[in-house]
């Protein structure tokens, strides 16, 4: 148990070593091979993580809504249209939930299997992982002690337990990230895969779009990806290739060193695609969908994730 169990029992005058701790709450998923499983990939301002699909439902034509610039529509829409499970636009900017909801529909028309279990702000998805860690850990210690300690004490140390664990899995480095693609292995996280937008940038369209029209003019950034649309396009990339496997695609693979081995991503890409062949194929599906004129390696690659996925059906 981490040192902050015993300072808490202190200050509340219980002898800690009469309260029994647990450490069982992430058995089966052991930290290192936790914190190895959400591998961090820094897009200079952003952290692209990874996570699986959910489960299908009926889908919902946003076009329908009287104002499709309204959260509330654009949430059930998006939640109707069975892509994403758990939609929290809360601290959005509404433009950018309009770009959000584009870009998941364009995604849903090429990939209609895509499930996706989360899609809101980076802080609100980090509470949530917090508060399950903290409930979770907090019966475990009432199991094991009764009702022998305050409800305050359990609750400080359950909480500073989960602030701990989101420390040590990297959840807590969210300065100066714009967005990013969460994979959580353990099944009681889950709910909250997906992607996740930083509301310092969520809650203004305008600012986020300066960021990154400096990103594309300085190569970092694709071609036609100055906009919030093109990086939920980025994150949905990642969530496309988890779906088809495309990381482990020969000529996905092929593509990328051929690139490499050029040296010229800055010219025929952009400088993040060099990064890792997920980011190769996120880059590139972004492209696709911004440029109004493709370049060959964000063609090819779209045309071999659309020829892959259709592999995975038949």
């Amino acid at each position: 148990m981490n040192r902050f169990v015993e300072n808490i029992a202190e200050d509340d005058n219980i002898d800690s070593k009469n309260l029994d701790k647990t450490n069982s709450f992430l058995k089966g998923t052991p930290k290192n091979e936790f914190i190895n499983s959400i591998v961090k990939m820094q897009e200079k301002n952003v952290l692209t993580k990874y996570r699986d699909n959910t489960n299908k439902t009926n889908s919902y034509d946003c076009t329908n809504l009287e104002d499709e610039k309204n959260n509330e529509g654009i949430k059930k829409a998006l939640e109707t249209s069975g892509t994403i499970k758990n939609v929290d636009l809360r601290g959005f900017d509404p433009d950018f939930s309009k770009s959000l909801y584009d870009a998941v529909t364009d995604a849903k028309k090429d990939f209609p299997d895509l499930r996706i279990s989360y899609c809101g702000t980076i802080q609100n998805q980090v509470q949530g992982i917090k508060e399950t860690i903290s409930k979770e850990y907090e019966y475990e210690l009432r199991s094991l002690n009764g009702n022998k300690y305050s409800d305050k004490l359990y609750k400080q140390i359950a909480d500073n337990y989960a602030d701990d664990m989101i420390k040590e899995f990297g959840l807590d480095e969210i300065d100066g990230v714009f967005a990013w693609s969460l994979n959580m292995p353990n099944g009681k996280y889950k709910e909250y895969n997906g992607i996740a937008i930083n509301e310092c940038f969520a809650s203004d369209n305008d600012k986020f779009n300066d960021h990154k029209t400096k990103e594309v003019q300085a190569k970092h950034k694709p071609v036609g990806c100055d906009t919030s649309r093109a990086t939920v396009d980025h994150e949905l990339g990642h969530e496309i290739d988890r779906l088809v496997d495309a990381r482990n695609d020969t000529y996905i693979n092929n593509l990328y060193n051929e690139m490499k081995e050029n040296g010229n991503s800055r010219e025929v890409l952009s400088e993040y695609s060099e990064t890792s062949v997920k980011e190769f194929v996120a880059e590139a599906y972004s492209e696709y969908r911004n440029n109004p004129k493709p370049r060959d390696y964000s063609l090819k690659v779209y045309e071999r994730l659309v020829y892959l996925y259709s592999q995975r059906r038949s």
